[in-house]
């Protein structure tokens, strides 16, 4: 008889079905309770074996080692690399372990991203606060450039910091020639020997207001109403001084001078008794001619009321004459001893 490859010890492996044989003749002859080895290629697959051999205890395969030293892996995994869900052969799993090194790199990560979340924070604040400072240039960029008043800012060496165009118009000269000036150079010369005792006086209060005179480029002189301020200006000390045209006011006023000497020679020069009063009864202007029916100088009377000068009784009735001359707008007549 020709023997069987297997009886020859032929390195061929045996076929699955004759495993699958040998190892029901060896469990018919076994205990019922000895565990019975169970083909891995009949569980892959399930061809239909009755449910009396499913319903069999199989043997519990070992779970894989999870690390293996010996082949230069790490704890936690296999040759290196992570092994994944490990299969206990009845049907469970093992979960993977997870190395030190795995934990390590999840935290670095979520550190990052909450490093990253705190700089994008930043970011977006800082562009903000960029942006209204920005805004907040513009605007006082605006002002400063469109003052109805001229705008002078030197240092504490008289040196131009910032001129703005009014101040440029004002003075007739460009805004080239003006930055490259001092600010002695404005003022008048008559004014430059009050320029030290004004600088003192603004370093003690940090503000002063003062008239003075500038000069414009042609020669001609500008009367100038000066608010001075202490200020930062590119993070140095300066002074920045808002200067006013008082031209037309100084005009104004010295009309109306002239136009009380002139009043007030007519008043002197008559021959009748002139005063004025206000609501109150109170002298505000007496002429020499009334002055002298009572005996006195015209100063005398200039503060003074009816009550002041008269009786109770003659102060009232001149007090209620005034009093309808207020009222009505319309001139009388009053007889006086």
């Amino acid at each position: 008889m020709r023997a069987r490859p297997n009886e020859l010890n032929h390195p061929i492996a045996p076929r699955p079905a004759d495993r699958y044989l040998r190892q029901s003749s060896v469990a018919s002859r076994s205990p019922r309770n000895t565990p019975i080895p169970y083909p891995e290629w009949r569980a892959s697959k399930g061809d239909g074996i009755d449910d009396e051999r499913k319903s069999d205890k199989r043997p519990t395969r070992e779970p894989k080692p999870v690390g293996d030293h010996r082949a230069g892996g790490r704890a936690g995994s296999v040759g290196g690399r992570d092994p994944g869900p490990v299969s206990t052969g009845s049907g469970g799993f093992v979960p993977p372990l997870i190395s030190s090194g795995t934990v390590g790199a999840v935290l670095l990560v979520l550190l990052l991203g909450f490093v990253w979340v705190l700089l994008r924070r930043s970011d977006v604040r800082v562009r903000a606060q960029h942006a209204e400072l920005r805004e907040s240039e513009t605007r006082h960029r605006t002002l400063f450039d469109h003052a109805g008043d001229a705008i002078l800012i030197h240092d504490a060496e008289a040196r131009m910091l910032a001129v703005n165009p009014w101040a440029c118009e004002q003075l007739g000269y460009t805004h080239a020639e003006l930055m490259a000036m001092t600010i002695d150079q404005v003022d008048s010369p008559e004014q430059l020997q009050h320029l030290p005792d004004r600088i003192a006086r603004l370093r003690e209060h940090g503000h002063l207001s003062f008239e003075t005179v500038h000069r414009r480029k042609d020669g001609s002189l500008v009367p100038t109403e000066v608010t001075a301020r202490l200020i930062t200006w590119n993070a140095q000390p300066a002074i920045m001084s808002i200067c006013r045209d008082v031209t037309e006011r100084k005009q104004a006023e010295e009309a109306l001078r002239d136009s009380e000497l002139k009043y007030r020679s007519l008043i002197e020069s008559s021959s009748d008794a002139i005063f004025a009063v206000d609501e109150h009864g109170r002298y505000q202007f007496a002429n020499s001619v009334f002055a002298s029916f009572l005996g006195q100088s015209p100063e005398y009377f200039v503060g003074k009321t009816f009550w002041d000068v008269y009786s109770k009784e003659q102060a009232d009735y001149r007090f209620s004459t005034i009093t309808r001359v207020f009222q009505t707008g319309e001139s009388e007549s009053l007889e006086v001893e």
